[in-house]
């Protein structure tokens, strides 16, 4: 508003501070929405959009002794930090000092993708897990 206060002291120019206010308007209506669209991701618990869970799945799967892994639970709680939950399948011959390593090499895997909190439930091969799609 001062640009146009400014630009009508020379010229004779009336319309230029409704058009300066139309646009402001517009400007922080575009950016109302663009934020807006962020926040119902958040309330909606969406997955992050720069998070691959087929990918992490993957490469888990393949860079440790995981059978499977199901369950999945992937959010974020404000845009930054993100928040995951699983399960894993191992075999039944892992010692608990294995478990202990697994579950520091899934933690770190898991602080690449920038997620913040991990929760982990680990089953043996012979238990059968109270979720249907297990």
């Amino acid at each position: 508003m001062l640009v146009a206060s400014v630009v009508m002291l020379f010229v004779d120019l009336p319309v230029l501070d409704p058009i300066l206010s139309i646009a402001i308007t517009l400007y922080i209506l575009w950016n109302v929405f663009k934020n807006l669209r962020e926040t119902v991701n958040v309330f909606l618990q969406a997955i992050p959009s720069n998070i691959n869970i087929k990918q992490l799945e993957a490469k888990l799967l393949k860079e440790l002794p995981i059978r499977s892994i199901h369950d999945w639970h992937l959010w974020t709680m404000d845009g930054e930090y993100h928040v995951v939950s699983f399960h894993i399948v191992v075999a039944n011959n892992l010692l608990a000092e294995d478990i202990i390593k697994l579950k520091q090499q899934i933690r770190e895997l898991i602080k690449q993708q920038h997620i913040q909190h991990l929760t982990i439930e680990i089953e043996y091969e012979q238990e059968l897990c109270e979720l249907v799609n297990c």
